[in-house]
């Protein structure tokens, strides 16, 4: 038996590890190396269960193929990634039913008599060894090292959408900027800016293009572009500084909670409020584990106006220089406190704006630097 089982063996660089207790020396030049689709270096050997022969597929938690193959087909799916799904079942399919028949006929084929059509059998095994590990480059798997996990990407629903994990590694999609994409609402955005003074809208990320979010439909949503600036600032550009080092895993996630109503019916493909999270994750025993407290920053936007309504009545998403636009008396240093009230929450009205900029000042411990 042990004649037969070294001939199935496809080796394309020998190994030496001390493995005798689970059969391992028994196919020492039996270990496929192999870089899966998302740049990790891995592993295809036999391993003994009992008196059988199992293929393995080692990373950072080495399992047997199709339980492998399974675990990542969760994930895919979780993803919406088709053609990541369809690269699973094609290596699924081929392992049981040209793989598994091989292993089976060889088992059977056991002494001397047999030898002759025993070695046709493993020749042919070599070769559909090689062929599944074809088959897994086209894979995305996890990776030997820490520093090479992929970024996975899941869309979760309409505004809301989850890398998790999240790394400096791009995975199962790449960062792009909208191009020519046209989100639900984008069109009466645009028409917004032709035909109001509510002029400054983009299609912003849910997930940054940085932080491997792709231009498409689901990603994008219409916003005012200071909201978008604000986005990041306060949550996005920690996120982006943070996977500059290899090392650090983060979970992050953002989730509308909340979308505006009004006449028109593109109105409600426009956020009114939406959550921004970000949690360090730490890598332990083959399991991403939550390694801090999640950092969790609040957006929102003001009422989106029917065409030709006139925007300075939305202080909650004027910037800067829209304020001025509109009324240029108006000094920077007020233009920035306004800012300011407007991160402590919904303006509702001008008293409830000079309350706001004057505990902000008060928090602050700045004195009033205007009339």
């Amino acid at each position: 038996a042990k004649g037969l089982l070294r001939k199935i063996g496809v080796g394309k660089k020998e190994k030496s590890k001390d493995k005798e207790a689970d059969g391992y020396l028994d196919w020492s030049n039996g270990v496929d190396d192999f870089k899966s689709k998302d740049g990790g270096n891995h592993e295809m050997y036999y391993k003994k269960k009992g008196n059988d022969f199992q293929l393995y597929v080692a990373s950072k938690n080495p399992k047997p193929i199709l339980e492998k193959l399974e675990e990542r087909k969760k994930i895919s799916k979780e993803s919406k990634d088709g053609n990541e799904e369809a690269n699973i079942f094609t290596a699924q399919e081929y392992y049981n039913q040209k793989i598994l028949k091989l292993e089976n006929e060889l088992n059977d084929l056991k002494g001397p008599e047999n030898s002759s059509l025993a070695d046709k059998r493993a020749k042919e095994l070599r070769k559909a060894r090689k062929k599944m590990v074809d088959l897994f480059e086209r894979i995305r798997l996890d990776h030997n090292d820490r520093d090479e996990i992929p970024t996975v990407v899941i869309k979760k629903g309409k505004g809301h959408v989850i890398a998790n994990p999240l790394t400096w590694l791009e995975g199962n999609f790449v960062g792009s900027d909208p191009g020519n994409a046209s989100p639900p609402g984008w069109n009466y955005a645009q028409q917004l800016r032709v035909h109001s003074t509510d002029k400054d809208w983009v299609r912003g990320h849910l997930l940054s293009e940085k932080l491997h979010g792709p231009g498409e439909d689901w990603n994008l949503v219409p916003i005012r572009s200071g909201v978008n600036t604000r986005m990041e600032t306060e949550i996005e550009s920690k996120a982006k500084n943070a996977i500059k080092d290899k090392s650090v895993i983060l979970s992050y996630e953002t989730k509308v909670t909340e979308w505006w109503n009004g006449e028109h019916e593109d109105i409600q493909h426009f956020p009114k409020k939406w959550i921004v999270s970000m949690t360090y994750l730490k890598y332990e025993n083959g399991k991403l584990e939550k390694d801090s407290t999640s950092e969790n920053v609040p957006f929102s936007q003001g009422k989106i106006p029917m065409l030709g309504e006139n925007p300075a009545l939305y202080l909650n998403d004027i910037g800067g220089p829209t304020i001025k636009l509109m009324e240029p008396e108006l000094n920077d240093v007020f233009i920035d406190d306004i800012r300011n009230a407007k991160n402590i929450g919904e303006i509702k009205g001008i008293e409830d704006l000079e309350n706001k900029i004057e505990n902000y000042l008060i928090a602050k411990n700045i004195t009033r630097r205007y009339d």
